[in-house]
């Protein structure tokens, strides 16, 4: 029977969509895992606000639609990193910083590698 209002074919699409969301969950989980080693690197300071811009739109990336697709975790762990790269390129990279965005991302690394799909 189907459902009233046309739900069965945005259902579908939803679904389609969110696979479509965790198959790209490899990908994100490289991405970040190759920005940290970029933010580890970063020997001088146009080189940390760089990797951490880059981290910053991954982060970005994922906050703004985990939610929508079942991984809240993801969303809350991707703002807050996102706001600690914000705050870190507003007001110098130094090495508290540095500690507080690595371990944010480590922590979204390991978030983004439980919610990957088998």
């Amino acid at each position: 029977m189907d459902k009233p209002g046309g739900m069965e074919g945005f259902e579908e699409k939803l679904a389609a969509l969110t696979r479509a969301f965790n198959e790209r969950l490899e990908l994100r989980h490289r991405e970040l895992a190759a920005a940290a080693a970029e933010l580890q690197a970063a020997a001088d300071e146009d080189a940390k606000a760089a990797a951490l811009e880059q981290v910053r739109k991954l982060a970005h990336g994922i906050s703004g639609s985990a939610a929508t697709f079942g991984h809240p975790a993801l969303t809350r762990l991707a703002q807050a990193l996102e706001a600690t790269c914000l705050t870190a390129i507003d007001k110098g990279a130094g090495r508290g910083a540095m500690r507080t965005v690595l371990g944010r991302l480590a922590k979204l690394i390991a978030a983004v590698a439980a919610a990957r799909p088998d």
